[in-house]
């Protein structure tokens, strides 16, 4: 039953990933599918026995996860603090 809902928060992931034009839009897309294939990671690491190992690297994940929300929304409001929108159009107006 875990694993069903993984794959949905994967490919609900994937999809929000395609079909979003904010950048906001995008980051919740990869945060979904990043929670999607943690939670699948952990599901097949206690069948299979391996629960604590699966379990800290699913605690690693989930900070690296942290780590590209902090970025991207730091990315989020540089972009809109230069050209008072957030979509994904705007992004190579940040090049220098």
């Amino acid at each position: 039953m875990m694993m069903i809902v993984a794959a949905l928060l994967g490919g609900l992931g994937c999809i929000c990933i395609t079909l979003r034009r904010s950048l906001l839009g995008v980051l919740l897309g990869m945060q979904m599918l990043m929670l999607g294939a943690t939670l699948l990671f952990v599901v097949a690491g206690s069948a299979l026995g391996l629960s604590v190992r699966t379990n800290v690297l699913g605690l690693f994940a989930l900070l690296g996860q942290v780590g590209l929300i902090v970025a991207g929304f730091a990315l989020c409001i540089r972009l809109y603090s230069v050209k008072k929108s957030i979509a994904m159009d705007q992004l190579r107006s940040l090049k220098r």
